[in-house]
Protein backbone atom coordinates (compact mmCIF):
# COMPACT_ATOMS: atom_id res chain seq x y z
CA UNK A 1 0.00 0.00 0.00
CA UNK A 2 1.38 3.43 -1.23
CA UNK A 3 -0.02 5.15 2.34
CA UNK A 4 1.84 2.67 4.39
CA UNK A 5 5.11 3.16 2.25
CA UNK A 6 4.76 6.66 2.95
CA UNK A 7 3.68 6.68 6.85
CA UNK A 8 6.82 4.28 6.78
CA UNK A 9 9.26 7.03 5.79
CA UNK A 10 7.87 9.11 8.20
CA UNK A 11 7.99 6.97 10.74
CA UNK A 12 11.75 5.97 10.04
CA UNK A 13 12.57 10.20 9.88
CA UNK A 14 10.95 10.05 13.68
CA UNK A 15 12.86 7.31 14.85
CA UNK A 16 16.27 8.13 13.45
CA UNK A 17 15.32 11.77 15.06
CA UNK A 18 14.70 9.98 18.04
CA UNK A 19 18.03 7.86 18.50
CA UNK A 20 20.04 11.03 17.52
CA UNK A 21 18.22 13.35 19.86
CA UNK A 22 18.65 10.74 22.61
CA UNK A 23 21.94 11.41 22.99
CA UNK A 24 21.69 15.16 24.30
CA UNK A 25 17.71 15.89 24.76
CA UNK A 26 15.18 14.45 26.31
CA UNK A 27 12.59 16.60 25.29
CA UNK A 28 13.49 16.48 21.37
CA UNK A 29 13.57 12.44 21.80
CA UNK A 30 10.46 11.72 23.81
CA UNK A 31 8.62 14.04 20.99
CA UNK A 32 10.46 12.62 18.27
CA UNK A 33 9.02 8.73 19.81
CA UNK A 34 5.81 10.25 20.48
CA UNK A 35 5.23 10.68 16.62
CA UNK A 36 6.76 7.76 16.04
CA UNK A 37 4.34 5.54 18.29
CA UNK A 38 1.59 7.41 16.47
CA UNK A 39 2.66 6.60 12.87
CA UNK A 40 3.14 2.86 14.60
CA UNK A 41 -0.14 2.72 15.61
CA UNK A 42 -1.73 3.84 12.12
CA UNK A 43 0.77 1.58 9.99
CA UNK A 44 -0.21 -1.68 12.08
CA UNK A 45 -3.76 -0.28 11.80
CA UNK A 46 -3.18 -0.58 8.23
CA UNK A 47 -1.61 -3.38 7.56
CA UNK A 48 -3.62 -5.23 10.48
CA UNK A 49 -0.58 -6.67 12.25
CA UNK A 50 0.03 -7.44 15.76
CA UNK A 51 3.50 -6.51 16.67
CA UNK A 52 3.57 -8.51 19.68
CA UNK A 53 2.72 -11.81 18.19
CA UNK A 54 5.77 -14.41 16.95
CA UNK A 55 8.79 -14.59 18.01
CA UNK A 56 9.25 -12.04 20.52
CA UNK A 57 6.32 -12.70 22.18
CA UNK A 58 7.75 -14.03 25.04
CA UNK A 59 9.64 -11.10 25.41
CA UNK A 60 6.58 -8.66 25.02
CA UNK A 61 4.38 -10.71 27.66
CA UNK A 62 7.40 -10.28 29.76
CA UNK A 63 7.35 -6.80 29.86
CA UNK A 64 3.35 -6.59 30.08
CA UNK A 65 3.47 -8.59 33.33
CA UNK A 66 6.06 -6.45 34.44
CA UNK A 67 3.52 -3.12 33.85
CA UNK A 68 0.36 -5.13 35.28
CA UNK A 69 1.92 -5.99 38.09
CA UNK A 70 3.20 -2.24 38.44
CA UNK A 71 0.08 -1.15 38.25
CA UNK A 72 -1.42 -3.66 40.69
CA UNK A 73 1.36 -2.64 43.13
CA UNK A 74 0.43 0.68 42.38
CA UNK A 75 -3.27 0.63 43.60
CA UNK A 76 -2.21 -1.48 46.44
CA UNK A 77 -0.30 1.10 47.78
CA UNK A 78 -0.87 3.96 49.81
CA UNK A 79 -0.62 6.63 47.38
CA UNK A 80 -2.49 4.70 44.35
CA UNK A 81 -3.37 7.70 42.27
CA UNK A 82 0.16 9.57 42.46
CA UNK A 83 1.91 5.66 41.81
CA UNK A 84 -0.78 5.37 38.91
CA UNK A 85 1.06 8.86 37.24
CA UNK A 86 4.25 8.06 37.88
CA UNK A 87 3.95 4.39 35.72
CA UNK A 88 3.49 7.38 32.30
CA UNK A 89 6.80 6.49 32.07
CA UNK A 90 6.29 3.28 31.42
CA UNK A 91 5.42 4.04 28.15
CA UNK A 92 8.82 4.15 26.56
CA UNK A 93 8.69 0.17 26.27
CA UNK A 94 6.85 1.25 23.04
CA UNK A 95 10.45 2.07 21.51
CA UNK A 96 11.16 -1.19 21.65
CA UNK A 97 8.67 -2.83 18.82
CA UNK A 98 8.72 0.38 16.85
CA UNK A 99 12.59 0.03 16.86
CA UNK A 100 11.80 -3.87 15.70
CA UNK A 101 9.75 -3.02 13.08
CA UNK A 102 11.53 0.29 11.81
CA UNK A 103 15.08 -1.76 11.66
CA UNK A 104 14.17 -4.73 9.69
CA UNK A 105 14.35 -2.89 6.56
CA UNK A 106 18.03 -2.80 5.97
CA UNK A 107 18.39 1.15 4.64
CA UNK A 108 16.71 2.27 7.22
CA UNK A 109 18.48 -0.18 9.91
CA UNK A 110 22.24 1.29 8.46
CA UNK A 111 21.00 5.19 9.16
CA UNK A 112 19.95 4.93 12.28
CA UNK A 113 23.24 3.26 13.53
CA UNK A 114 25.52 5.26 11.61
CA UNK A 115 23.22 8.41 12.63
CA UNK A 116 23.37 7.01 16.23
CA UNK A 117 27.11 6.70 16.00
CA UNK A 118 27.58 10.24 14.22
CA UNK A 119 26.25 11.86 17.17
CA UNK A 120 27.28 9.64 19.91
CA UNK A 121 31.16 10.78 18.48
CA UNK A 122 29.77 14.28 18.48
CA UNK A 123 28.75 14.54 22.05
CA UNK A 124 31.50 12.57 23.08
CA UNK A 125 34.12 15.11 21.71
CA UNK A 126 31.94 18.23 23.27
CA UNK A 127 31.99 16.38 26.62
CA UNK A 128 35.61 15.83 26.23
CA UNK A 129 35.67 19.93 25.59
CA UNK A 130 33.65 20.34 28.29
CA UNK A 131 35.79 18.43 30.34
CA UNK A 132 38.94 20.97 29.62
CA UNK A 133 36.95 23.98 29.03
CA UNK A 134 33.85 23.87 31.33
CA UNK A 135 31.66 25.31 28.64
CA UNK A 136 28.76 24.13 29.13
CA UNK A 137 26.22 25.08 26.30
CA UNK A 138 22.49 26.20 26.68
CA UNK A 139 22.76 25.29 30.76
CA UNK A 140 23.49 26.39 34.38
CA UNK A 141 25.26 26.52 36.44
CA UNK A 142 28.58 25.83 35.68
CA UNK A 143 29.94 22.06 36.31
CA UNK A 144 31.57 21.30 39.14
CA UNK A 145 35.65 21.27 39.03
CA UNK A 146 37.62 18.51 40.36
CA UNK A 147 41.78 18.91 40.88
CA UNK A 148 42.03 19.33 37.14
CA UNK A 149 39.41 20.30 34.62
CA UNK A 150 35.88 19.47 34.81
CA UNK A 151 32.86 16.98 35.61
CA UNK A 152 31.01 16.28 32.07
CA UNK A 153 27.72 15.97 31.59
CA UNK A 154 27.19 16.50 27.97
CA UNK A 155 23.59 17.79 27.74
CA UNK A 156 22.24 16.06 31.00
CA UNK A 157 20.98 17.31 33.89
CA UNK A 158 23.73 14.96 35.94
CA UNK A 159 26.78 13.71 35.37
CA UNK A 160 26.19 10.06 36.17
CA UNK A 161 23.54 10.03 33.71
CA UNK A 162 25.83 11.25 31.06
CA UNK A 163 28.47 8.46 32.16
CA UNK A 164 25.57 5.41 32.43
CA UNK A 165 24.54 6.33 29.17
CA UNK A 166 27.87 6.48 27.31
CA UNK A 167 28.83 3.86 28.96
CA UNK A 168 26.22 1.84 27.40
CA UNK A 169 26.94 3.04 24.00
CA UNK A 170 30.50 3.13 24.04
CA UNK A 171 30.00 -1.15 24.30
CA UNK A 172 27.04 -1.21 21.91
CA UNK A 173 28.97 0.48 19.48
CA UNK A 174 32.25 -1.90 20.99
CA UNK A 175 29.80 -5.32 20.18
CA UNK A 176 29.24 -3.95 16.51
CA UNK A 177 32.76 -3.26 15.81
CA UNK A 178 34.15 -6.39 17.47
CA UNK A 179 31.61 -8.67 15.62
CA UNK A 180 31.55 -6.89 11.84
CA UNK A 181 35.34 -5.87 11.90
CA UNK A 182 35.82 -8.99 9.32
CA UNK A 183 33.51 -7.49 6.94
CA UNK A 184 34.19 -3.77 7.69
CA UNK A 185 36.10 -1.20 5.36
CA UNK A 186 38.74 0.18 6.62
CA UNK A 187 37.08 4.05 6.84
CA UNK A 188 34.02 2.47 8.64
CA UNK A 189 36.46 0.59 11.23
CA UNK A 190 38.70 3.43 11.82
CA UNK A 191 35.67 5.71 12.47
CA UNK A 192 33.64 3.07 14.79
CA UNK A 193 36.93 2.92 16.61
CA UNK A 194 37.49 6.63 16.87
CA UNK A 195 33.86 6.63 18.28
CA UNK A 196 34.62 3.87 20.84
CA UNK A 197 37.49 5.28 21.82
CA UNK A 198 35.84 9.32 22.82
CA UNK A 199 32.90 7.44 24.21
CA UNK A 200 35.17 5.62 26.81
CA UNK A 201 37.42 8.62 27.68
CA UNK A 202 34.31 11.02 27.88
CA UNK A 203 32.64 8.23 30.02
CA UNK A 204 35.78 8.60 32.75
CA UNK A 205 35.38 12.29 32.45
CA UNK A 206 31.97 12.10 34.51
CA UNK A 207 34.16 10.59 37.30
CA UNK A 208 31.57 8.52 37.98
CA UNK A 209 32.72 5.01 38.99
CA UNK A 210 29.70 3.11 38.43
CA UNK A 211 29.81 3.60 34.22
CA UNK A 212 33.58 3.25 34.56
CA UNK A 213 33.38 -0.48 36.51
CA UNK A 214 30.40 -1.15 34.09
CA UNK A 215 33.03 -0.24 31.25
CA UNK A 216 35.50 -2.54 32.74
CA UNK A 217 33.31 -5.09 33.62
CA UNK A 218 31.61 -5.62 29.94
CA UNK A 219 35.39 -5.76 28.28
CA UNK A 220 36.30 -8.43 30.76
CA UNK A 221 32.67 -10.54 29.86
CA UNK A 222 33.18 -9.72 26.05
CA UNK A 223 37.04 -11.17 26.95
CA UNK A 224 36.00 -14.20 28.10
CA UNK A 225 32.92 -14.99 25.78
CA UNK A 226 35.34 -14.19 22.77
CA UNK A 227 38.37 -16.72 23.87
CA UNK A 228 39.07 -18.51 21.12
CA UNK A 229 38.56 -15.88 18.29
CA UNK A 230 40.77 -13.33 16.98
CA UNK A 231 38.87 -10.13 17.76
CA UNK A 232 40.39 -11.02 21.25
CA UNK A 233 43.58 -8.89 21.20
CA UNK A 234 41.09 -6.08 19.96
CA UNK A 235 39.34 -6.16 23.38
CA UNK A 236 42.41 -6.23 25.13
CA UNK A 237 43.52 -3.44 23.40
CA UNK A 238 40.51 -1.32 24.55
CA UNK A 239 40.53 -3.08 28.11
CA UNK A 240 44.47 -1.45 27.86
CA UNK A 241 43.76 1.61 26.92
CA UNK A 242 40.95 1.88 29.59
CA UNK A 243 43.39 0.76 32.11
CA UNK A 244 46.06 3.52 30.93
CA UNK A 245 43.85 6.45 31.37
CA UNK A 246 42.85 4.94 34.51
CA UNK A 247 46.44 4.55 36.08
CA UNK A 248 47.60 7.60 34.55
CA UNK A 249 45.12 10.09 35.91
CA UNK A 250 45.11 9.80 39.68
CA UNK A 251 41.45 11.62 40.35
CA UNK A 252 39.67 8.95 38.98
CA UNK A 253 41.45 6.43 40.47
CA UNK A 254 41.55 7.63 43.85
CA UNK A 255 37.70 8.55 43.36
CA UNK A 256 36.77 4.96 42.39
CA UNK A 257 39.07 3.69 45.51
CA UNK A 258 37.52 5.80 47.95
CA UNK A 259 33.98 5.26 46.45
CA UNK A 260 34.50 1.56 46.68
CA UNK A 261 35.44 1.78 50.42
CA UNK A 262 32.77 3.83 51.58
CA UNK A 263 29.76 2.32 49.72
CA UNK A 264 31.19 -1.31 51.08
CA UNK A 265 30.19 0.21 55.20
CA UNK A 266 26.84 -0.79 56.21
CA UNK A 267 27.39 2.29 59.16
CA UNK A 268 28.16 5.37 56.35
CA UNK A 269 24.18 6.20 55.93
CA UNK A 270 24.89 7.16 52.16
CA UNK A 271 26.55 3.58 51.29
CA UNK A 272 25.03 1.14 49.03
CA UNK A 273 25.01 -1.29 51.55
CA UNK A 274 22.94 1.38 53.87
CA UNK A 275 20.61 1.23 51.56
CA UNK A 276 19.88 -2.05 50.38
CA UNK A 277 19.88 -2.86 53.67
CA UNK A 278 16.94 -0.68 54.54
CA UNK A 279 15.44 -1.73 50.87
CA UNK A 280 15.62 -5.56 51.73
CA UNK A 281 13.51 -4.52 55.28
CA UNK A 282 10.58 -2.69 52.79
CA UNK A 283 10.79 -6.18 50.18
CA UNK A 284 10.59 -8.41 53.96
CA UNK A 285 7.25 -6.33 54.78
CA UNK A 286 5.94 -5.80 51.56
CA UNK A 287 6.89 -9.46 49.38
CA UNK A 288 3.74 -9.26 47.34
CA UNK A 289 2.74 -6.06 46.19
CA UNK A 290 5.78 -3.99 47.67
CA UNK A 291 5.43 0.06 48.62
CA UNK A 292 3.63 1.04 44.95
CA UNK A 293 5.74 3.65 42.44
CA UNK A 294 6.65 6.53 43.69
CA UNK A 295 6.02 5.35 47.94
CA UNK A 296 10.49 4.34 48.18
CA UNK A 297 10.51 7.56 50.28
CA UNK A 298 8.42 7.39 52.76
CA UNK A 299 8.50 3.93 53.49
CA UNK A 300 12.77 4.48 53.55
CA UNK A 301 11.66 7.16 56.77
CA UNK A 302 9.73 4.25 58.39
CA UNK A 303 12.39 1.48 58.18
CA UNK A 304 15.97 3.65 58.43
CA UNK A 305 18.12 2.94 60.84
CA UNK A 306 19.66 6.30 60.97
CA UNK A 307 19.20 9.76 59.40
CA UNK A 308 19.05 9.62 55.85
CA UNK A 309 16.67 9.06 53.27
CA UNK A 310 16.57 8.05 49.46
CA UNK A 311 14.36 8.10 47.39
CA UNK A 312 14.84 4.50 45.39
CA UNK A 313 17.24 1.28 46.44
CA UNK A 314 20.33 2.19 43.80
CA UNK A 315 19.96 -0.93 42.60
CA UNK A 316 17.16 -1.72 39.69
CA UNK A 317 15.92 -4.96 40.42
CA UNK A 318 16.31 -4.20 44.27
CA UNK A 319 14.43 -0.95 43.53
CA UNK A 320 11.98 -3.14 41.17
CA UNK A 321 11.40 -5.57 44.13
CA UNK A 322 10.87 -3.13 46.84
CA UNK A 323 7.98 -1.01 44.73
CA UNK A 324 6.73 -4.13 43.17
CA UNK A 325 7.28 -7.19 45.42
CA UNK A 326 8.66 -10.11 44.07
CA UNK A 327 6.20 -10.76 41.18
CA UNK A 328 7.18 -7.67 39.76
CA UNK A 329 10.88 -8.46 40.40
CA UNK A 330 10.04 -11.65 38.26
CA UNK A 331 8.83 -10.29 35.67
CA UNK A 332 11.55 -7.66 35.70
CA UNK A 333 14.10 -10.44 35.38
CA UNK A 334 12.21 -12.78 32.93
CA UNK A 335 12.86 -9.35 30.82
CA UNK A 336 16.63 -9.34 31.08
CA UNK A 337 17.06 -12.71 30.80
CA UNK A 338 14.94 -13.35 27.45
CA UNK A 339 17.05 -10.38 25.87
CA UNK A 340 20.51 -12.04 27.14
CA UNK A 341 19.79 -15.72 26.22
CA UNK A 342 18.37 -14.89 23.07
CA UNK A 343 20.66 -12.33 21.80
CA UNK A 344 23.91 -14.42 22.85
CA UNK A 345 22.62 -18.23 21.38
CA UNK A 346 21.74 -15.51 18.37
CA UNK A 347 25.36 -14.62 18.23
CA UNK A 348 27.20 -17.63 18.92
CA UNK A 349 24.93 -20.49 17.20
CA UNK A 350 22.00 -18.86 14.83
CA UNK A 351 23.11 -19.95 11.67
CA UNK A 352 20.69 -19.07 10.26
CA UNK A 353 20.70 -15.27 11.52
CA UNK A 354 24.97 -15.20 10.97
CA UNK A 355 24.21 -11.79 8.90
CA UNK A 356 23.03 -9.94 11.84
CA UNK A 357 25.95 -11.56 14.67
CA UNK A 358 27.29 -7.47 14.63
CA UNK A 359 23.77 -6.46 15.80
CA UNK A 360 23.68 -9.11 18.31
CA UNK A 361 26.63 -8.51 19.94
CA UNK A 362 26.38 -4.88 20.06
CA UNK A 363 22.87 -5.05 21.93
CA UNK A 364 24.16 -7.68 24.09
CA UNK A 365 27.23 -5.48 24.89
CA UNK A 366 25.18 -2.49 25.57
CA UNK A 367 22.35 -4.23 27.71
CA UNK A 368 25.28 -5.94 29.94
CA UNK A 369 26.70 -2.53 30.36
CA UNK A 370 23.10 -0.89 31.28
CA UNK A 371 22.60 -3.91 33.41
CA UNK A 372 26.32 -3.66 35.37
CA UNK A 373 25.48 -0.01 36.11
CA UNK A 374 21.82 -0.85 37.06
CA UNK A 375 23.32 -3.08 40.12
CA UNK A 376 24.81 -0.19 41.91
CA UNK A 377 22.44 2.63 40.40
CA UNK A 378 18.75 2.69 39.88
CA UNK A 379 19.64 3.08 35.88
CA UNK A 380 16.25 2.06 34.22
CA UNK A 381 14.29 4.70 36.82
CA UNK A 382 16.51 7.48 34.34
CA UNK A 383 14.81 8.35 31.35
CA UNK A 384 17.63 9.67 29.51
CA UNK A 385 19.79 6.23 29.78
CA UNK A 386 16.34 3.44 29.53
CA UNK A 387 15.34 5.55 26.48
CA UNK A 388 18.64 4.55 24.90
CA UNK A 389 18.48 1.26 26.58
CA UNK A 390 14.59 0.89 24.77
CA UNK A 391 16.72 1.18 21.58
CA UNK A 392 19.62 -1.12 22.05
CA UNK A 393 16.96 -3.82 22.82
CA UNK A 394 15.18 -3.11 19.13
CA UNK A 395 18.61 -3.61 17.64
CA UNK A 396 19.36 -6.62 19.73
CA UNK A 397 15.89 -8.26 18.77
CA UNK A 398 14.72 -6.75 15.31
CA UNK A 399 16.30 -10.03 13.14
CA UNK A 400 13.91 -12.28 14.83
CA UNK A 401 11.02 -10.93 12.69
CA UNK A 402 12.99 -11.00 9.54
CA UNK A 403 12.28 -12.89 6.13
CA UNK A 404 15.70 -15.22 7.39
CA UNK A 405 14.46 -16.24 10.61
CA UNK A 406 12.08 -18.95 9.48
CA UNK A 407 12.09 -21.01 12.74
CA UNK A 408 10.35 -19.55 15.49
CA UNK A 409 12.45 -19.52 19.04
Amino acid sequence: MIYVRILSDFLFFFYALFAISSTFSIAIAQLSLGVSLLLFLIIMFLKKENPFSGNLKIFYISIGMYFLWMVLASLFGKTPTDSLFILKEEWLFFAIPIGVFVLKKESFRKKIFIYFAIAIGIISLYGIIQHFTGVHWFKSPAIEAFDSGYRVKGFFPHRLTFGNYFATVSMFILGYLVASWKELKPLMKTLLTIDVILAIIVTLFSYSYGPILAIVGTIIILIFISMRSKKLLLVVGSLSVIAFLFYFNPTIRERVTDKIEKETNIENEASRMYIWDNAFKMLKDNPVFGVGQGNFYSQFEENMTGHRIHVHAHNDFLNIAAIAGLPGFLFFSLMWGYFFQTTFKAWKKNEQLIKYKNFFLAGLLGAVAFFISSLTEATFADEEVRQMLMLIFAFGLFPFVTKENKVRN
